[in-house]
């Protein structure tokens, strides 16, 4: 099995979501606390509750926060992982998307493409390497 990519990212997430459970953990205690202590304050009893009410509106902001930002991580990896699988399947269906070899730069508009095969080729070559025939222009032909 290919091992994961980015585990350092994968790490950020989970530390994230703990911490989120954490704040979030904290405003439920927040909120009992301050009820217990509104029954026993006396006068100020509903400053009491209205600090533990505080710390339970807090503690839920800081959860969501914190765990959306960790599931934002995870969508970005999610969305590199997706368009590399992408881009591979298309390769591997059509053959013409540009090679990157070892000290080349070829982009869409630096590629000539052969008329039978539709493989991509640099633009000082004039025939195909693959199988010998010319090329049509800067963009593939559709042969059946």
């Amino acid at each position: 099995m290919m091992s994961e990519r980015y585990p350092a990212l994968r790490v950020i997430a989970a530390l994230y979501k703990a911490a989120a459970c954490v704040v979030g953990l904290a405003g439920v205690v927040g909120l009992v606390v301050g009820i217990v202590t509104s029954s026993r304050a006396g006068d100020a009893a509903p400053l009491a509750a209205l600090t533990g009410a505080a710390f339970l509106g807090g503690g839920l902001i800081g959860f969501l926060t914190l765990y959306a930002g960790a599931e934002s991580i995870l969508v970005l990896v999610d969305i590199e992982r997706n368009t590399r699988a992408w881009v591979s399947r298309a390769d591997a269906l059509t053959g013409l998307l540009p090679r990157l070899g070892a000290g080349t730069q070829r982009t869409w508009g630096a590629v000539q493409y052969c008329t039978m095969c539709g493989k991509p080729h640099s633009l000082d070559s004039t025939t195909c390497e693959a199988c010998g025939e010319p090329f049509c222009g800067d963009a593939p032909s559709s042969h059946s």
